[in-house]
């Protein structure tokens, strides 16, 4: 099956900028009416330029680590606007650090913003889509959620359990939800240059030092990552990858036992 977005409602979270911003306008150049969701107040800079483009969409802030903010605006989109038909959880939020240091506090508001938003936002809407028997979940993963070079699993711990966490969620969703004519997708994204900072959190200098050189030799822009990335909803994949090599690299950590710290150059590459 292919999907056609004309006309679709589709909200995306952590549209302010970066991929989020990205894919709201991909979506839109389908045909597609966009909700833009962000903690910044800039979201609504993203509607206006949408707008001037010539499409549909309606721009909120919010926090996705408030239950209540979630659910009221939930409650708002619904009356005004319409039951969307996709959900694309993208907003995210961790600190970086290894397990001989790591914040707890850190790691917690990390999983409040990116893996229970992603259910906030979900659970704002589900009901109203199986009672529609329709729609469509696509949740933000990464491969270091499942296979993390042995820097990122050391020094990465927080965006990998998080990233770990919305793969696991995604599984849950798909499960429970196929029944009542709902879709998910999960995206495994290659580095994408966001302009994003990786300065937060304990790890060393050095290793926030490789991840800059790193996405700025090896990023694509985030407008190229959306093309992929929708393509990908488009033709319902469960797993969307943009990652080279990800399915052969999975297969080799499951020969590994899933041990990071084995050699897996010569799958990964450059990577």
């Amino acid at each position: 099956m292919v999907q056609d977005f004309t006309n679709k409602l589709i909200l995306v979270t952590g549209s302010a900028r970066g991929i989020g911003r990205a894919v709201a306008f991909e979506y839109a150049k389908h045909g597609a009416r966009l909700i833009l969701l962000d903690i910044l107040e800039s979201v609504k800079k993203t509607g206006e330029d949408m707008k001037k483009e010539g499409y549909t969409a309606y721009a909120f802030t919010v926090d996705l680590s408030s239950d209540k903010g979630v659910a009221d605006l939930g409650e708002k989109i619904i009356k005004e606007i319409g039951v969307p038909d996709i959900l694309h959880n993208n907003a995210f939020w961790a600190p970086n650090g290894c397990i001989e240091d790591i914040d707890i506090d850190g790691i917690r508001k990390a999983l409040d913003v990116s893996v229970l938003g992603y259910l906030r936002i979900v659970r704002a809407f589900v009901n109203q889509m199986i009672a529609r028997k329709s729609g469509w979940i696509v949740n933000t993963a990464s491969p270091n959620g499942i296979t993390p070079p042995a820097s990122y699993a050391e020094y990465g711990l927080p965006y990998n359990v998080c990233k770990a966490g919305d793969i696991a969620m995604s599984q849950a969703m798909q499960a429970g939800l196929k029944k009542h004519g709902i879709g998910v997708s999960v995206i495994y994204p290659d580095a994408t240059r966001t302009g994003a900072t990786f300065t937060g959190g304990t790890a060393p200098k050095a290793f926030t030092d490789a991840i800059v050189e790193y996405f700025k030799e090896n990023g694509v822009t985030p407008e190229a990552a959306a093309v992929d990335f929708v393509e990908g909803i488009r033709q319902e994949k469960f797993m969307v990858f943009t990652f080279p090599n990800f399915d052969k690299i999975l297969v080799e950590y499951a020969k590994n036992g899933m041990d990071p710290t084995c050699d897996y150059s010569h799958v990964m590459g450059v990577h």
